[in-house]
């Protein structure tokens, strides 16, 4: 079985590098961000919630008294490389299990997680549109009880309460729109499917929300990835990835700069 990383198509994790501008896409295609503590933490809380009896075969825990700078350290981890497993401090660990305790508490998570009939789903499709060849992983398909769609889980360290910019800041109902048209495109769900997110707190209280995207989030989610895409296609034909400031345009500094009038001043 081909590897979803082996598949030669449009990702959602690609695609939105075009926000920042096709050059940002293009250097990404070579120059794969760095991993981070807290995407290490979000993969391994998808792990602890969705598959949880992979979480042994894919993580390794280690302990608080084994410091990866001194030599018996580095020799342990050593040993662990070979293996391919990732590793996790013990914090971490406890942490990542916190938040899978919290989300099957969750009267509406859970409820959404037993309708899952797939999980970490890989689909392909081919855009309508535009004729181009996508992909995407669902972390949950669902069917039953009218809850047709699409699950994605998502980590917070700043709470719920900020959870809205942050899922706007990070393109969120985007990624919902994407995957939720591209597994009714990829023939896995029938129009008129849903879309949901289950976010969860990994700082204490752990607070657990199960959120749809629907309406107009939905909506400037679609109008959101199909801009993005049309722009990609465009940049694609004329083999032009231009930056931020393709021509020549004015500095605009913001008010709060020195040198500007307060409105109280005014």
């Amino acid at each position: 079985m081909t590897a979803y990383s082996d598949i030669q198509s449009l990702n959602w994790s690609s695609l939105k590098r075009m926000a920042e501008s096709p050059l940002a896409y293009q250097w990404g295609q070579t120059h794969p961000r760095d991993d981070s503590q807290a995407m290490l933490l979000g993969r391994a809380t998808h792990c602890a919630v969705l598959e949880p009896l992979k979480f042994d075969q894919r993580y390794i825990i280690r302990q608080r008294d084994v410091d990866g700078r001194t030599k018996a350290g580095k020799a342990w981890l050593s040993t662990v490389e070979p293996s391919g497993l990732e590793v996790l401090t013990n914090v971490d660990a406890a942490t990542v299990w916190v938040c899978r305790e919290a989300v099957m508490a969750h009267e509406a998570a859970a409820q959404l997680l037993a309708l899952a009939y797939a999980r970490e789903f890989p689909i392909e499709w081919v855009d309508p549109p535009t004729g181009v060849r996508c992909k995407g992983r669902l972390d949950a398909l669902l069917g039953g009880l009218g809850h047709h769609g699409v699950v994605d889980l998502k980590t917070t360290s700043r709470g719920l309460g900020a959870f809205p910019h942050e899922a706007a800041r990070l393109m969120y109902h985007g990624q919902m729109a994407w995957y939720l048209d591209g597994a009714i495109a990829a023939g896995e769900l029938e129009p008129g499917a849903r879309a949901y997110i289950i976010a969860v707190e990994t700082t204490g209280p752990h607070d657990v929300a199960a959120l749809e995207v629907a309406g107009a989030e939905l909506d400037a989610g679609r109008a959101l990835y199909r801009r993005l895409l049309d722009e990609w296609v465009s940049c694609r034909e004329s083999g032009v990835w231009y930056g931020r400031h393709p021509v020549l345009s004015r500095l605009e500094l913001p008010r709060w700069a020195p040198g500007f009038e307060s409105e109280e001043e005014i």
